[in-house]
């Protein structure tokens, strides 16, 4: 079974996506926060093969914050650690989109 670490900082949206997700067969763990989504990405507590952000806006915070996932998951050379989705509710520039790739991530709306 798949493990997804669900970050996401509308309590009542993870919750519902979170149902979703074990609908369809996948174990979830939602993250309270993103200091501590980086704290088991890192410590690989779980470990995940998923990691969904979900942002209601794209912003250059939210790209900062996504790198800091992805060098935290990434901390240890023997594995390239998790997937990255990062979704968003409203549309993505192509600028964007591409930014948000190079980072290693990719993006979905949703």
């Amino acid at each position: 079974m798949y493990r997804v670490l669900l970050i996401d900082q509308d309590p009542d949206h993870a919750e519902r996506l979170a149902s979703r997700l074990r609908q369809h067969g996948l174990t979830d763990v939602i993250a309270a926060s993103i200091p501590e989504a980086a704290r088991r990405l890192q410590h690989r507590i779980p470990v995940c093969d998923l990691v969904l952000v979900a942002a209601a806006e794209i912003s250059d915070q939210w790209l900062d914050t996504l790198r800091t996932l992805i060098d935290s998951s990434r901390q240890s050379l023997l594995s390239l650690g998790p997937l990255f989705l990062f979704t968003t509710r409203q549309e993505c520039s192509p600028r964007l989109r591409l930014r948000i790739e190079h980072l290693g991530a990719r993006y979905a709306r949703g």
